[in-house]
């Protein structure tokens, strides 16, 4: 079993009415997502009711990657080095960034420069321009990853 871990913004895309979110986020055997994320789209339609239904039968398909000491002591040290050197990273991102680092798992995400350290393999999909709904440069599903039989740590 191979996971890949989706961000946010592929989420947020597919309710905005890309259909290539859609296909991304069914092209995959086994995706997972951050708690974060989790939280993120939840709360987000919290504003947006009508999101809900949608949401809950998607994220039935995704594994629910936990934020576990291991996760957090990465998340600490990214958001910390990222104060001092630069670009700052939000804590959201720190914490999907170090669940992917940590369980080695490719992230799949339309900002990859809210990823860009070590340890992560990114994947960019497809550009989208949400105010006129234009997809460009898509890109094939991602492959460029070694499976791996459970959610592995790295020390």
């Amino acid at each position: 079993m191979a996971l890949i871990l989706f961000d946010t913004n592929i989420f947020i895309d597919m309710l905005g009415g890309c259909k290539q979110a859609t296909t991304e986020l069914s092209s995959y055997d086994f995706p997972a997502i951050s708690a974060v994320t989790y939280m993120e789209l939840l709360a987000g339609a919290i504003v947006r009711p009508n999101e809900k239904p949608i949401l809950y039968v998607l994220l039935a398909e995704f594994q629910v990657i936990q934020i576990d000491q291991m996760v957090m002591e990465r998340a600490i040290e990214i958001r910390g080095t990222s104060l001092v050197t630069g670009p700052r990273i939000k804590l959201p991102d720190a914490i999907i960034g170090a669940t992917a680092a940590t369980y080695r798992m490719p992230i799949v995400t339309r900002n990859p420069k809210d990823f860009q350290w070590e340890g992560i393999d990114v994947h960019v999909p497809y550009d989208y321009d949400s105010t006129t709904g234009a997809v460009t440069n898509v890109r094939p599903t991602f492959t460029a990853f070694r499976p791996r039989p459970t959610l592995t740590r790295i020390r």
